[in-house]
C-alpha cells in the first residue's frame, strides 16, 4: 500500500482552459465552429500522461442540409414509369453539443507529443427546416423501380442523443504554460433508434472532423500526499 501510494504521490495534477476552432474534414465550408472547454491532466512521469476536456463545442452551418430524397410513382405500364423526384431535404443553423475526449498522451520529444483516445459526445436537439420539391414527371424505362418511394425522416427524429468515438492528435508544447494542438475526432456509435435518426447519424454525426485548440495551464500540484 506505501507503494502504491509513494507511486500516486509522483503523479502531477493540473487544470487549465482549452479554446479553439473546429470543422469537418471535408465540405469545409460548411461546418466551421468553435468551442472552449476545460482540461486536467494527471502527468505520470516525462513521457505518459493522461488528460480530460469537457468543453462546449458549436459548429455554424453555411449551406449543409440533410438529405432525405424519395420518389413518387405516378404510371406503371409494362417496364415504363411516370415518375417525379421528391427533393426532401432539412436544414439546420447550427449543431450543438458538449464532448469529454479521454485520452493518453506519449511525449516523443520535450515539446512534441501524441495523443489518443476516446471521444464522448451529447448531442443538443437540431433546429431543423424541413423543405419538399417536387420536380417535373418524367418516363423511365427499367425492369423495376426500386427507389426510396416515401420519406424516411421527419423533424422528430432531430433529438438529444449521445454519441461515442475515438480521436488521435498531436501537440506542441509552445511554454511552460501554453501549448497547442491539432486532432481528428470520428464518432462510431449513438444510441438513434429507426433508420430516421440513423440517416442524420451518418450524414452528420458520424463525419470526422479535425480541432485546432490552444490550451493554458493554470497550475500544478500533487493531489496525492507522499507515503509515509
Amino acid at each position: 500500500i506505501a507503494e502504491t501510494q509513494f507511486r500516486l504521490g509522483q503523479v502531477k495534477f493540473h487544470t487549465g482552459i482549452t479554446f479553439g476552432i473546429n470543422n469537418y474534414m471535408y465540405n469545409t465550408n460548411s461546418m466551421m465552429g468553435i468551442h472552449i472547454g476545460l482540461r486536467e491532466v494527471a502527468q505520470f512521469d516525462e513521457k505518459w500522461s493522461m488528460f480530460a476536456e469537457p468543453k462546449y463545442m458549436q459548429r455554424f452551418n453555411k449551406s449543409y442540409a440533410i438529405k432525405d430524397n424519395y420518389w413518387r410513382v405516378n404510371t406503371i405500364a409494362g417496364n415504363e414509369y411516370q415518375a417525379s423526384e421528391i427533393e426532401h431535404f432539412f436544414k439546420f443553423s447550427a449543431l450543438h453539443t458538449v464532448e469529454m475526449p479521454i485520452a493518453v498522451r506519449y511525449a516523443l520529444l520535450k515539446q512534441l507529443n501524441l495523443f489518443a483516445g476516446v471521444n464522448l459526445v451529447y448531442n443538443f436537439k437540431i433546429n431543423a427546416e424541413e423543405v419538399t420539391r417536387i420536380s417535373e414527371e418524367k418516363t423511365y424505362t427499367g425492369n423495376s423501380f426500386s427507389l426510396q418511394s416515401k420519406p424516411s425522416i421527419d423533424l422528430d427524429h432531430f433529438g438529444t442523443r449521445f454519441s461515442a468515438g475515438y480521436l488521435l492528435g498531436l501537440g506542441y508544447q509552445i511554454s511552460p504554460a501554453f501549448d497547442v494542438d491539432l486532432r481528428m475526432t470520428r464518432n462510431f456509435w449513438d444510441n438513434a433508434a429507426g433508420s430516421g435518426p440513423r440517416k442524420i447519424s451518418d450524414q452528420l454525426l458520424y463525419r470526422p472532423s479535425f480541432q485546432l485548440s490552444i490550451g493554458y495551464k493554470f497550475s500544478q500540484k500533487n493531489k496525492v500526499p507522499p507515503a509515509k
